[in-house]
C-alpha cells in the first residue's frame, strides 16, 4: 500500500480512466491490470461506485480524455447493517 508523507498508510484509490475514446478502465490504485473495461465513462464510473460500495474503498478518482480529472467520495463506504437481535432492556446482572 502506498504510503503519504510522514509515513502513515492511506487508503487504496479505484481510479477509472480513458484509454481512448470509447474505451474505460477501472483499476485499483496503480495496478495496471484493470479490475473492469467498458465503453463509455458512464459505465466505467457506476462500476467503480459499485466496487468501492462493495468493498469500502473511500474515494474514486476519474481521468478524463481532456487531462481533466474528478475526485468522487464515496459516502459511506461498506456500510453495515444494525445488528437484528440486538439485547434490549435491562441486565439481569
Amino acid at each position: 500500500m502506498a504510503t503519504e508523507d510522514g509515513g502513515r498508510t492511506r487508503a487504496p484509490i479505484i481510479r477509472v480512466g480513458a484509454v481512448r475514446a470509447g474505451h474505460w478502465t477501472v483499476n485499483i490504485d496503480d495496478d495496471p491490470t484493470p479490475i473492469s473495461e467498458h465503453a463509455t465513462r458512464a459505465e466505467a464510473e457506476l462500476a467503480a461506485r459499485t466496487h468501492a460500495e462493495a468493498f469500502g474503498y473511500p474515494e474514486i478518482i476519474v481521468y478524463g480524455l481532456d487531462d481533466d480529472q474528478e475526485t468522487i467520495i464515496v459516502d459511506d463506504p461498506a456500510p453495515q447493517p444494525g445488528y437484528p437481535g440486538a439485547a434490549s432492556g435491562e441486565s439481569s446482572a
